[in-house]
């Protein structure tokens, strides 16, 4: 048979299977709503056990979950496959979740390897891409359902309509009341009554105004039923059609105000569409799409295509108009690469490499110290030891002129977030997913306390990559939950006082050092200052357009540095607030930085695999180091300015030596 022949037959083929999946999907969508709607009188718990594993198959998830709102936060009431036990608490997953909550809208992780919170904590669950949408009652957000894979982009927008039915389906069983008590129902009917007579008589008397007054609208409400526009912001994105439209309840008719609706026309085909910096939609095979499931007010728009230069435009979305965007996304351009021979594992050098000010970060030893990623580093007051935590759950102390293990300071605790050496060498502090600080013997290695703040999380909640000592060694700054700043007093490990940031969650806290401030950076890509004495918060230094991954005081006080999710590290002067230098340079995500002793220079450690050391003064880059196969999580400097130590996703510590001025 020809080839000719057979392309008619292959079409036909492509087109049954893909009508057999849509009808599949369609059956196995009507059995999960008849499940929930047959066992409405059954306990929720056991009603939830056997949807989630409906949708798991449905959407070929590796796990899935139910989470649902309550006076305790966001827990886990069903779960299937790899997935957090029933009863965990989810105050993200990783603060997708909590994202989810807050916006009422669908949030979508594509690949967790772009994602550094999601990334930290994927192992556990095997995690690569992530959908969860809201379950939305009346007024507010009951809970979320939420399918995880193990596979990067395993979830399409099929997939998000699928869950936002399930969605719906479900809020009738969530709102159901219990059955009142009888005299509950007493004391309700003897409150009903004398109100109802009052809400009648209200009633007759502005039917009557209505009548005399304006027969006009009587006239018109009767001729032209009320019409109300579905505000749920939870409603599937589509590629072509307006807002969706819904009547009122029957016998009372609603009118409110439509959402805003975003329309994209003549995009690349299959372009994502990304609002502050979230998919929720692709262009369809003309390059169109609309969106009707956006909050009115100011938004971030990105339009990314593969080929294709990335459409970034600042938005305003009015309730109830439709902005259009008509666009050609350009050919990506490709830079044209520097001619320049570098030798694996050495430095190159943005200028002169005689240049007698700039120090030479000459390679000096690269050690395998860790199973899992190494997660934080610190060195000892007096440079001679290097401690270093990883997300295999031990802490270990080396010696720095050999790269030999002294010691493992801690094994099988839940994993290493962060490190930090007290100024006056008696402590090592650690902060873990557990949500707790462990305080050992920097002399011995012995555990002296845990500092525990007493609130249950899972999966790494609280997402605070440091803490911090205090300049006279006499307090610990640390994170609480999401959102809560707890400074302890080390010697008895009672708190002090907490620090409250908002509804945004803490990732990054560091002291001046002077001991008067304290920073803290998180996902509301801002950096906020304290008065470590009172609490008080004293500024707010915006400028970033991501999500805070790390900040730093300089040793001499002046500045205060801050690296983010969008590529950049910021250069802020501490008496004013003023941004001094924006550092551009890095190719993706910058994931710590760090002040050498002098102030002079700024290291910083990114997911593109290299790290950069900038001039302070100008904020130019003056080296690049390299030599790292993986993304790089964390970089520290030693008091001395002997040393440069950094961290990878592969578990080595590469140590870096200074060399003369």
């Amino acid at each position: 048979m020809s080839r000719e022949s057979t392309q008619p037959s292959i079409a036909s083929a492509t087109l049954r299977d893909f009508t057999h999946f849509q009808s599949r999907a369609e059956i196995e969508l009507g059995e999960i709503e008849r499940t929930i709607e047959e066992n409405r009188d059954r306990p929720l718990s056991s009603v939830l056990k056997g949807v989630i594993e409906q949708v798991r198959l449905l959407t070929d998830a590796d796990g899935a979950l139910i989470a649902l709102c309550d006076v305790w936060g966001v827990v886990c009431r069903a779960s299937a496959g790899e997935a957090p036990e029933v009863g965990s608490k989810l105050q993200s997953e990783p603060s997708l979740t909590r994202k989810c909550i807050e916006s009422g809208q669908f949030v979508v992780c594509e690949d967790a390897e772009e994602n550094l919170r999601v990334r930290l904590v994927a192992p556990r669950f095997r995690l690569r891409s992530v959908v969860v949408v809201p379950i939305y009652g009346q007024d507010s957000v009951l809970g979320v359902v939420e399918v995880l894979s193990s596979r990067a982009a395993a979830f399409g927008m099929e997939h998000v309509a699928q869950l936002q039915r399930i969605a719906r389906s479900l809020v009738p069983l969530l709102q159901r009341e219990e059955p009142a008590q009888p005299e509950a129902q007493e004391e309700k009917r003897r409150t009903w009554i004398p109100v109802a007579g009052v809400a009648v008589l209200l009633g007759l008397l502005g039917l009557w105004f209505e009548l005399f007054h304006h027969p006009s609208n009587a006239l018109s409400a009767t001729n032209h039923p009320t019409v109300s526009f579905a505000t749920n912001p939870a409603e599937v994105p589509t590629a072509s059609g307006d807002a969706a439209h819904a009547t009122g309840t029957e016998g009372s008719p609603t009118s409110v105000v439509p959402p805003p609706v975003l329309a994209i026309e003549g995009s690349a085909p299959g372009a994502q569409i990304f609002v502050d910096d979230e998919l929720i939609a692709s262009t369809n095979s003309t390059g169109e799409a609309k969106v009707s499931s956006l909050s009115p007010g100011r938004h971030r728009l990105r339009i990314a295509a593969r080929g294709y230069q990335d459409y970034q435009k600042g938005i305003d979305l009015l309730a109830g108009q439709t902005s259009k965007i008509a666009l050609k996304l350009e050919p990506l351009e490709l830079p044209f690469p520097r001619e320049t021979a570098t030798t694996p594992g050495l430095p190159v050098s943005a200028t002169s490499p005689d240049s007698p000010s700039v120090p030479e970060f000459l390679p000096y030893r690269t050690f395998k110290a860790h199973s899992g990623w190494v997660t934080g580093l610190a060195f000892s007051a007096d440079g001679g030891q290097l401690a270093s935590g990883s997300s295999d759950q031990t802490v270990k102390f080396w010696d720095v002129s050999t790269g030999q293990e002294a010691t493992t300071v801690a094994s099988e605790i839940k994993d290493v977030q962060a490190l930090a050496f007290s100024r006056d060498g008696r402590w090592l502090a650690a902060e873990t997913s557990s949500n707790a600080v462990t305080v050992w013997s920097a002399a011995t290695g012995q555990e002296v306390r845990t500092l525990s703040n007493n609130k249950a999380s899972d999966v790494g909640s609280s997402w605070v990559y440091s803490i911090a000592f205090s300049p006279d060694s006499r307090s610990l700054a640390s994170g609480v939950d999401d959102k809560t700043v707890r400074l302890w007093d080390v010697a008895t490990g009672k708190p002090i006082r907490d620090l409250t940031a908002g509804h945004r969650s803490v990732i990054y806290i560091a002291f001046s050092p002077d001991g008067l401030w304290l920073a803290s950076g998180g996902d509301s890509h801002t950096i906020k200052i304290w008065e470590a004495a009172t609490g008080q918060e004293i500024r707010t230094l915006r400028g970033h357009k991501k999500d805070v991954y790390a900040a730093a005081f300089s040793p001499n006080g002046r500045y205060l540095a801050s690296a983010s999710a969008d590529r950049t590290v910021k250069l802020w002067d501490v008496a004013t607030g003023r941004e001094i230098h924006t550092l551009i340079g890095h190719g993706s995500d910058v994931t710590s930085i760090a002040f050498s002793p002098d102030s002079r220079w700024l290291a910083s450690g990114s997911w593109d695999k290299t790290i950069k050391i900038w001039d302070v003064q100008t904020g130019q880059e003056v080296r690049t180091l390299t030599g790292y196969d993986h993304h790089i999580y964390t970089v520290a400097f030693d008091s001395h300015g002997r040393w440069l130590a950094s961290g990878g996703e592969d578990g080595t510590i590469k140590l870096w030596r200074l060399g003369p001025h």
